[in-house]
């Protein structure tokens, strides 16, 4: 038990982030000890954020309700991370479509723990099944994989984040064909106070021969409370298909197994 007071003090306090690390959406590369359990509901909004593939003439406005991640320290080295949302779709001209995201399952191993004079370093592997359907707009009916880096360091107050990963992001028209792309994210994140932080990122993805280059800047806040945390994030894209605006929030709570 003292375990998981540990890891929810530290989503918000200190430089041992494990998980994801709100407010920014960058994967942290500490693990969540062996045995302890995180669980966040959230919410997501985007307006006119074009799906993978996809090109709309129509402005569209996607929710992601509920958003669920599950994250599970296997060992002191090992964690796995399960996000599947629930999607909403508003298009002009169009009916409101529903249906289920992309369940996507990410392993994080530590390779390296953070020190005074290196950084912490874990190696990602993640996938996406094709639960979200892509005549309705919300997903590409693809199985996708992405292999990568997550760095970190801890200055002071401020908790550098680095991800670095190659996405593999299959083609949905039936043809033999993928996009090969960079996808990347970096952000810092500030503690004000022990249980107060903010933080600002960067994210996207680069190098598609399909128009799914995507670049998305965020900056939020994440409170710690004695139930849990709590997130609140906003941003917008910087190209034509990464969405006008985002805003995601949510709330975290971390137990033993």
């Amino acid at each position: 038990m003292k375990n998981t007071v540990f890891v929810a003090s530290c989503l918000v306090a200190g430089g041992a982030w494990a998980g994801m690390a709100p407010p920014i959406h960058a994967v942290a590369p500490a693990s969540l000890p062996a045995g302890a359990v995180e669980l966040r509901c959230g919410f997501d909004y985007s307006y006119d954020e074009q799906s993978m593939f996809q090109t709309a003439v129509a402005k569209k406005e996607l929710y992601r309700l509920p958003d669920l991640t599950l994250t599970v320290g296997m060992s002191d080295r090992v964690e796995l991370v399960f996000n599947f949302p629930w999607l909403w779709l508003k298009q002009d001209g169009a009916s409101t479509k529903t249906g289920p995201g992309d369940l996507k399952i990410t392993g994080i191993y530590n390779l390296v723990k953070e020190a005074d004079s290196a950084p912490a370093c874990s190696l990602i592997l993640a996938t996406k099944l094709p639960d979200a359907n892509y005549d309705k707009g919300l997903g590409t009916d693809r199985t996708d994989f992405w292999a990568g880096g997550a760095f970190s360091k801890t200055v002071g107050r401020k908790y550098l984040l680095a991800n670095a990963s190659l996405g593999l992001l299959d083609k949905p028209t039936g043809e033999t064909d993928q996009d090969d792309v960079f996808v990347y994210d970096v952000g810092a994140i500030y503690s004000i106070t022990h249980d107060l932080s903010a933080g600002c990122g960067l994210d996207g993805i680069y190098n598609s021969r399909f128009g799914n280059d995507r670049i998305v800047v965020r900056g939020g806040i994440a409170l710690k409370t004695d139930f849990g945390t709590f997130d609140l994030s906003a941003g917008t894209g910087l190209n034509r298909d990464s969405g006008d605006l985002h805003v995601t929030t949510g709330f975290s709570t971390a137990f033993a197994f």
